[in-house]
């Protein structure tokens, strides 16, 4: 599993950095992993069942995965909005 999440965070990098239609299919591919991970983890360490190694305070590491997770998504669909208003407003 830590290869897959390793491999997801390395393409949601690489999104930062690529052309604009590669920038949406790397963030994509590698979110989705992601997202479905911490989900499934978050909901079943929540539901009581010890399934995600623990921080040193106590906490799940699939819980902190998914914070970061919808974070970098919120983060993407904001840096998609602002470009998209800024190319409206160089139009007018």
């Amino acid at each position: 599993m830590c290869y897959v999440v390793l491999a997801g965070y390395g393409l949601v990098a690489l999104s930062g950095v690529l052309g604009k239609r590669m920038r949406s299919l790397s963030f994509t591919l590698g979110i989705a992993p992601l997202l479905i991970l911490a989900v499934v983890g978050s909901s079943l360490e929540w539901l009581g069942r010890d399934t995600c190694p623990k921080t040193e305070q106590g906490i799940p590491t699939c819980v902190i995965s998914l914070l970061v997770t919808l974070v970098l998504i919120s983060i993407f669909l904001l840096e998609r909005r602002l470009r998209t208003s800024n190319v409206s407003m160089a139009r007018q």
